[in-house]
């Protein structure tokens, strides 16, 4: 991730209107508790040729098949079970399981419904036609309704003009964190210190794979 510099990337404490009134929102958060949240951005050029999907895929298998999420990939497959659980999505069945790194495809974005390694579901996914003006974004959900943590990542992608026959793509990963059981900041303060951290080395990791694309 040394080729993604940090001074190529803006974030900031707050997120989208549409983001917060979106269905991995409404699912992790139904009570509007108190949320913490994060979005980071970058704009890079891309072949023309990449579609909104294959952009998506390469960064869900960078950031969730990277060295960085190495480690919580390995402890989630050893637990072996799913993790991830909420009253608004008890009669949506999982459409797929996915426990290895192999089965992130550098073409097609995970299913709807589908869980990576146990816990994360993919509960909102937007792919734009290419004559749309519209975002693309895959959403999803972490935690449980009985847990002290839930929350929801979006990774969204929006293009600009053409510039020398290439795409320039705007790449943003968004999230939203709350305790679903009390209206109450999530604590302790040095947690989200290192949530940003991780974050942005993941956002990063995801960066690297859409660039060797």
């Amino acid at each position: 991730i040394s080729s993604i510099l940090l001074s190529q990337i803006s974030s900031n404490d707050d997120v989208s209107d549409s983001f917060k009134t979106s269905k991995a929102v409404a699912i992790t958060n139904p009570n509007k508790h108190i949320a913490i949240n994060d979005s980071r951005r970058i704009t890079i050029k891309l072949p023309k040729v990449l579609s909104d999907e294959e952009i998506l895929a390469r960064f869900v298998k960078g950031f969730f098949g990277g060295w960085w999420f190495g480690p919580e990939r390995a402890a989630l497959k050893s637990f072996g079970k799913i993790l991830v659980g909420f009253e608004g999505l008890k009669e949506a069945p999982v459409s797929k399981r996915i426990w290895s790194n192999a089965k992130l495809s550098n073409s097609h974005v995970p299913p709807l419904y589908s869980v990576l390694f146990g816990a994360f579901r993919v509960v909102d996914l937007m792919v734009a036609h290419p004559k749309d003006e519209e975002d693309s974004y895959i959403g999803f959900a972490f935690g449980s309704d009985n847990w002290p943590l839930a929350g929801a990542h979006r990774f969204c992608i929006s293009r600009r003009d053409e510039v020398g026959g290439e795409n320039v793509v705007t790449i943003k990963f968004v999230h939203s964190g709350c305790d679903p059981r009390e209206n109450k900041p999530l604590s302790p303060a040095f947690l989200q210190t290192l949530h940003l951290w991780y974050a942005m080395v993941l956002f990063r990791e995801g960066i690297a794979e859409v660039m060797k694309a």
